[in-house]
């Protein structure tokens, strides 16, 4: 199953503060009581004291100590422990960073002191699966839903979160785990009540000769008017329902409302259309493996494909099968769209839109000097600029994609300098980011190779002299 179902708003705001605690937040999770105070009091220096408390307290309020700055926090929590702690100047804190271990070696402190517990720690690790598992099984949530229980549950325990797309993943594999045990779980019951049972019922699903409608489907159509025929014949209906005793099925073992989201899934399901269409392709599947290959291999002209799906503005069987197979992954993709419990092709679709979106915006901020339109009269010079353009593009990507290779493969090395590089974080990077680049001037270009091969020097991103406004500096 996939893990994007979190938006990017959901996923920035995980494990940070997103707005600036209420009063009663700020007493709840920010008062020191004495116990909090003689562990203050062993470090030397207002800074030291302040940044010791901002760390003890955030861990409290979002559940993990902050990975990359620990003093990202709202002032007004600033202020308020440096009232409880004396100090009048809180502005000190921000000395705090100066030395990076120390931040490591606060948070593995107050780790120790408050018994809080690694998401890797075998035990809680175990007890935290042992939960979601349950969780999964027993309620019909979405995904979204079930991620806030875990969130949940992990601080309720005191066990550090870990990163977004972790704990994501570890989602996404016990839903699926879940959905494997419900299917297996009902399949095993009927076959326990009677061995020719499923087979019964998979029955339903065909439709007979000359009719629009599958055995499953017929038994289950209500009534459509109040006359005595209209009556009588859905009581034969019911005789016929009766006759699978259905009762038999022991499901008592499937937590309610599993069996109610199954019952709202079975109930939208139709069989009749999808096995004429299926029907179809397979007839047709020889030849339009013959149409693809010859497409791919330009054998086939755009006007004899016309002609082979249709004559005289109606489909050929041919056509038909193309239309019925285009019709499976169509209404694939509505099902996917319309779930009410899983969101996560939503959230997937909106994940490429927006890298889309954001490849779109480099190439009008490329092509800005008409707005990333193109005005030429004659077809040659659109065709031409719209290569350039391409041309362009591709080489931004690239050369974006080597340096961020390069700064993550130094920043990997550097581990022990407190520099951590987490797997999710690298797999979100983009190449499309263009801050850095000027698009203004002229420029002539020359093939050339750096010596040596090797990419120029990476810059220190704390160093003075670096632009970090809006536009970038020029590269």
């Amino acid at each position: 199953m996939p893990v994007e179902f979190l938006t990017d708003e959901q996923a920035a705001s995980y494990g940070k503060f997103n707005e600036e605690p209420t009063r009663p937040e700020l007493e709840r999770f920010f008062f020191l009581d004495d116990e909090d105070r003689k562990l203050i009091a062993k470090r030397r220096g207002d800074h030291s004291r302040l940044g010791f408390a901002l760390q003890m307290c955030t861990v409290r309020y979002i559940g993990r100590f902050l990975p990359d700055d620990p003093l990202d926090v709202p002032w007004a929590v600033v202020e308020y422990l440096g009232e409880q702690l004396g100090i009048e100047d809180v502005s000190c804190v921000k000395q705090y960073t100066e030395r990076k271990p120390t931040a490591y070696e606060h948070a593995w402190e107050i780790r120790d002191a408050y018994e809080y517990h690694e998401y890797d720690d075998p035990e809680w690790g175990r007890k935290f699966r042992t939960f979601l598992h349950g969780r999964a099984w027993t309620h019909a949530e979405g995904p979204v839903a079930l991620f806030n229980q875990a969130v949940g549950w992990l601080r309720r325990h005191r066990v550090l979160l870990p990163g977004v797309w972790v704990l994501a993943r570890k989602v996404s594999e016990v839903r699926t785990v879940a959905e494997k045990r419900l299917h297996a779980t009902v399949a095993r019951a009927a076959r326990r009540a009677d061995e020719a049972l499923p087979g019964d019922l998979v029955a339903t699903l065909v439709t007979p000769e000359g009719s629009r409608f599958s055995e499953l489907e017929r038994l289950r159509r209500p009534p459509t008017r109040t006359t005595g025929t209209a009556f009588a014949r859905a009581l034969e209906r019911v005789d016929e329902i009766s006759a699978f005793q259905l009762g038999r099925v022991r499901l008592s073992q499937v937590p309610p409302n599993r069996l109610a989201a199954l019952a709202r899934y079975g109930l939208g399901s139709k069989a009749a259309s999808l096995e004429r269409a299926v029907k179809k392709i397979e007839t047709w599947w020889p030849d339009m493996l013959r149409v693809a290959g010859s497409l791919v291999t330009n054998q086939v002209r755009a006007y004899d494909l016309l002609r082979m799906f249709g004559r005289e503005g109606h489909p050929t069987p041919l056509g038909q099968a193309f239309a019925e197979y285009g019709r499976i992954a169509k209404t694939e993709h509505l099902l996917r769209m319309v779930d009410p419990v899983d969101d996560t092709y939503r959230r997937q679709m909106n994940r490429q839109l927006t890298v889309q979106e954001s490849r779109h915006k480099l190439a009008r901020d490329v092509c800005h000097g008409k707005r990333g339109t193109i005005h030429q009269a004659y077809r040659d010079g659109m065709e031409d600029q719209l290569g350039a353009l391409g041309l362009v593009l591709n080489a931004i990507v690239l050369w974006t994609t080597r340096y961020i290779d390069a700064a993550v493969t130094q920043l990997r090395t550097l581990r022990t300098e407190g520099h951590e590089i987490k797997d999710e974080d690298v797999a979100r990077l983009s190449p499309l980011k263009h801050r850095n680049l000027n698009f203004l001037g002229r420029y002539s270009f020359t093939a050339s190779v750096p010596a040596g091969g090797d990419l120029r020097p990476l810059r220190n991103p704390d160093a003075v002299e670096l632009d970090d406004d809006e536009d970038g500096a020029e590269d």
